[in-house]
C-alpha cells in the first residue's frame, strides 16, 4: 500500500476529519495531496516512462513484447497458483504453448464469479515477494470482488492516468483544477453548506457528485470564479448537470480543458458541458480490478489502450477481456470485465501507435432523487456494499426520497453490517431520506443478464 493510500484509509484521521472545521479539513486534503505528488514524481520518473516508449512502437513490435511478458506470467501463472496450475494441466499447456497473441484463445475465458467464488486458488504462493496488497471493487453487480494486487503494478496503474495527464498537459501543483467525483466530503450529520475542500498542495478544489444540485450551483459559480481553473476532471452525469445550469442561466465558466472518467460519456453530456465551460471534453476509461485504469481519448477522441500493462480482446458479443501483464500475485488472464466496446482499432491519425477503441457502449450510471431535492449520480454507489457480509445488493428508487435495500446475507451477516450499509448510503443521500431495508434469497437479473447495482423506477427528468 502505497503511503497516500495509508493516509486516505487511516481511521483516526477520518475522526479527526468528521470533528474539524472546514479549514481543518481542506489541510488534511493538502496532507494528503502532499504523499500524492510525492507518489506522482517517482511514477513520472520510473514508470511513466514506459508508456512513453510504447506510444512510438510499430503494433509488431508492441504485440512481441506483450508476447514475451505473457510467456513470463502465464509460467509464473501455471507454477504458483492451484486455478492456473489445473488449467494447464487438463489443457496441455506451457508458456511455449503461445507463439503468438491470438494462442490466448487456446485459455478459457474468466468470469468475475469465478473469482469471488475460489479466490485463493487464483493467490500466488509467491505473494511475499510482491510486496502484495489487497483490494475490491464492487462495480455493477452489488457483489465485492476482493483481489491481490502488487505494488509494482499498483504504481503502474497510477503511471496510466498520469501519461494520459501528460498528454494533456496537466500537471497537479502547476496549474488550478477542480476535481468533481464521486466522494462524501460533509460528515455524517452536518448541514450541506459550502460542498468543497481544497488540496492546496497539488491545486485542486474538490467538488462530490452528492452534492450537485441547482441549490448548490450558485456557490459553485462563485467558488470557480474565486478560484479562477484551468483544468476540470469529473464524472460526465455530475459535470452535466452542472453544466446544464450554467447553460439554462447564461453563464460562462471558460476552461482549458475538460476530462471525465468512470461513466459512460453521452454526446449530449459532451455538448452541454463543452457549450458551458467553452472547451474540449475528453474522456478516459478503467477499472478496478487489474487491467486497464487509464485508457485515455486523444485528441481525435479515440480511448489508446497501455499496451504494457494489458492485452485486451473484444468477445465476439463485443464484450471486454483483459489480461493483466503486471500482477503476479494474482494473475488476471482472459477476464471479462463486464463493459461492451465497439472494437479494437490500429493506426490511429493522431500519432500515437498503440491500438485503441471508439465507443464505450456498457457503462452508465442511474440518477436518484433524495430528499432534500437533490438529482445524483450512483457512481460510487457500490461502496456501500463493500467491507459487509453480503452475497449481493441492490438498491431501488420508486418514490423521490426514499430507497429500497434488498441485500442476500451470507451466514455471517449481521446487525452491525445492516447498520453500516445504511449509515454509508445515508452519508450519500443524506439523513432527511427514507431507507426500507430487506434481506432476500436472491435478487433477479435483468433483461441484459446482469444484476444492476441501483434500480431507479422513476422516470428520469434529464
Amino acid at each position: 500500500m502505497s503511503i497516500a493510500q495509508k493516509y486516505r484509509s487511516n481511521n483516526i484521521l477520518e475522526k479527526a476529519y468528521n470533528n474539524s472545521p472546514k479549514l481543518i479539513q481542506d489541510f488534511i486534503y493538502s496532507g494528503f495531496g502532499y504523499f500524492k505528488m510525492r507518489e506522482l514524481k517517482k511514477i513520472r520518473k520510473i514508470y511513466v516512462v514506459e508508456l512513453e516508449e510504447e506510444d512510438k512502437l510499430s503494433r509488431n513490435e508492441i504485440e512481441k513484447k506483450q508476447l514475451e511478458k505473457f510467456k513470463t506470467l502465464f509460467k509464473h501463472a501455471r507454477t504458483s497458483t492451484k486455478y492456473y496450475e489445473r488449467l494447464a494441466s487438463e489443457l496441455q499447456l506451457t508458456e511455449d504453448s503461445f507463439q503468438s497473441l491470438e494462442d490466448l484463445k487456446k485459455l478459457p475465458i474468466l468470469e468475475k464469479n469465478q473469482v469471488i467464488v475460489s479466490q485463493k486458488d487464483f493467490w500466488s504462493n509467491q505473494n511475499e515477494n510482491y510486496n502484495a496488497v489487497t483490494q475490491s471493487t464492487g462495480g455493477t453487480t452489488g457483489s465485492t470482488l476482493n483481489f491481490k494486487l502488487d505494488k509494482e503494478a499498483y504504481f503502474k496503474k497510477e503511471a496510466e492516468i498520469i501519461h494520459y495527464w501528460n498528454r494533456h498537459n496537466f500537471f497537479p501543483g502547476k496549474e488550478k483544477s477542480i476535481m468533481f467525483r464521486a466522494g462524501v466530503i460533509i460528515p455524517p450529520g452536518k448541514k450541506i453548506k459550502s460542498p468543497w475542500r481544497i488540496d492546496h498542495t497539488r491545486k485542486m478544489l474538490y467538488f462530490s457528485s452528492y452534492y450537485a444540485s441547482e441549490a448548490l450551483f450558485s456557490d459553485y459559480v462563485k467558488i470557480i470564479k474565486k478560484w479562477n481553473p484551468t483544468i476540470m476532471n469529473g464524472l460526465p452525469s455530475a459535470l452535466y448537470l452542472f453544466a446544464q445550469y450554467l447553460n439554462k442561466h447564461q453563464i460562462k465558466l471558460p476552461l482549458r480543458k475538460v476530462m471525465t472518467a468512470s461513466e459512460m460519456l453521452h454526446s449530449f453530456q459532451r455538448e452541454a458541458i463543452e457549450e458551458a465551460f467553452d472547451c474540449k471534453v475528453f474522456d478516459h476509461y478503467g477499472h478496478g480490478e487489474p487491467g486497464m485504469y487509464g485508457a485515455g481519448q486523444c485528441n481525435l477522441g479515440h480511448y489508446h489502450i497501455p499496451t504494457s500493462n494489458v492485452i485486451v480482446e473484444v468477445s465476439d458479443d463485443g464484450h471486454l477481456i483483459e489480461t493483466s501483464l503486471n500482477n503476479f500475485s494474482m494473475p488476471f488472464i482472459r477476464y471479462k470485465v463486464g463493459d461492451v466496446i465497439d472494437g479494437i482499432h490500429h493506426n490511429c491519425d493522431c500519432g500515437i501507435k498503440t491500438p485503441f477503441f471508439i465507443t464505450i457502449h456498457g457503462r452508465e450510471s442511474s440518477f436518484v432523487f433524495t430528499a432534500d431535492g437533490r438529482k445524483i449520480s450512483t457512481i460510487g454507489f457500490d461502496q456501500i456494499f463493500k467491507g459487509n457480509n453480503i452475497l449481493l445488493g441492490q438498491i431501488i428508487q420508486e418514490k423521490k426520497g426514499e430507497f429500497i435495500l434488498k441485500i442476500v446475507p451470507t451466514e455471517g451477516f449481521k446487525e452491525a453490517d445492516q447498520i453500516n450499509i445504511i449509515d454509508k448510503l445515508k452519508k450519500r443521500v443524506g439523513q432527511d431520506s427514507k431507507i426500507y431495508f430487506n434481506k432476500v434469497k436472491e435478487i433477479p437479473k435483468a433483461q441484459s443478464g446482469k444484476y444492476n447495482l441501483v434500480l431507479t423506477k422513476l422516470q428520469d427528468e434529464r
